[in-house]
């Protein structure tokens, strides 16, 4: 017994291009990924750009280890997700920047015992724009713990295009 009063069922076979994604009509892409880790254990000043810098995915290589920065390669709606972690008596305070704009802000500080903060945002980036993570002018000390297992991270994904 078909329990579906309306339905479509569509079946397509993906082909790749280097920046596209199509199923038959229908076009999806480009695909802009990236998902960086720090490696260990570090504390950095403040205003100091947050390198993560074990690369575990970047798709274009459009987000660079070496100095943490990723610049966008069209413009469009992305989300950017950051994860950190530290220890007991510590403070972390971070933001998210866009070409040096600050668009939000994540703060931790564990009175005992190690803890995370994580945050999520979706913002318009144009083609070009640098994106980074930076510690803040609050503190001379932001220590990013590597807990067990754990490692503090930085991830951005192209959600779609958008006009300049």
């Amino acid at each position: 017994m078909n329990r579906h009063k309306f339905g479509v069922s569509l079946h397509f076979t993906p082909t790749q291009s280097p920046r596209y994604t199509s199923y038959g009509n229908v076009k999806v892409g480009p695909n802009v990924h990236f998902f960086a880790r720090m490696s260990g254990t570090k504390t950095l000043n403040m205003n100091s750009i947050v390198v993560f810098d074990e690369e575990i995915d970047d798709y274009d290589n459009n987000y660079n280890r070496g100095d943490g920065i990723f610049v966008a390669p069209v413009t469009g709606f992305y989300q950017f997700s950051w994860t950190l972690f530290t220890a007991s008596k510590k403070n972390i305070y971070t933001e998210l920047r866009v070409d040096n704009f600050v668009i939000d802000v994540a703060y931790d500080y564990s009175s005992a015992g190690s803890t995370s903060v994580s945050k999520t945002v979706i913002c318009k980036v144009k083609k070009g724009n640098h994106v980074w993570i930076q510690t803040g002018g609050q503190y001379s000390e932001n220590y990013f713990y590597k807990y067990v297992g754990s490692k503090n991270s930085f991830m951005g994904l192209l959600l779609h295009e958008a006009n300049s």
